[in-house]
């Protein structure tokens, strides 16, 4: 059964539930206590559905469609939904990812937009456009970090672009 609990370091809340008897978590962030509620039934139901091979029920199923992708492909990982519809909705590519997450942010300022187009090309410039985005290590991370630390004149400027590629990443 799906729980939730409140993270006091992160001030949101997490969902935890047992897959295939690998107990796994799901950061649900700044929700209310019902809305983190709501999504353990939804796990529930999913990891029902996975463990007798039948299919969850609509409302569940809605429910999939309307998650962050973020969620979604977190939920493929752990084999609750299937990983095809969920790559149907996230480029796999840092070029096509990039530019997709860019054009979908729509509550952005035009200065941010075009800010982040430009960490886009720096993070393309060193990563390659064509990269898969589950194949870039922790090394090349720690690479491209190097890279802006020496390109540019300034640390806060460099610091700045690091952050921008992180919150790529942790979408």
């Amino acid at each position: 059964m799906a729980s939730f609990y409140r993270d006091g370091s992160r001030k949101g809340y997490r969902a935890q539930v047992c897959v295939g008897g690998v107990k796994r978590q799901l950061w649900l962030g700044p929700v209310s206590k019902s809305q983190a509620r709501s999504v353990c039934s939804h796990l529930d139901q999913l990891n029902l559905a996975r463990d007798t091979g039948t299919i969850a029920p609509a409302e569940t199923r809605r429910w999939v469609s309307s998650i962050s992708p973020r969620i979604r492909n977190r939920l493929a990982a752990w084999g609750l939904v299937s990983g095809a519809s969920a790559a149907k909705r996230l480029p796999g590519t840092i070029g096509a990812f990039s530019q997709h997450y860019i054009e979908s942010r729509d509550d952005w300022e035009p200065s941010t937009a075009k800010r982040m187009r430009n960490v886009r090309q720096h993070m393309i410039a060193q990563l390659g456009t064509d990269t898969a985005l589950a194949a870039v290590t922790p090394g090349q991370a720690e690479e491209f970090a190097r890279w802006c630390r020496s390109s540019f004149d300034s640390r806060s400027h460099s610091g700045k672009i690091i952050g921008d590629v992180r919150h790529f990443f942790r979408t």
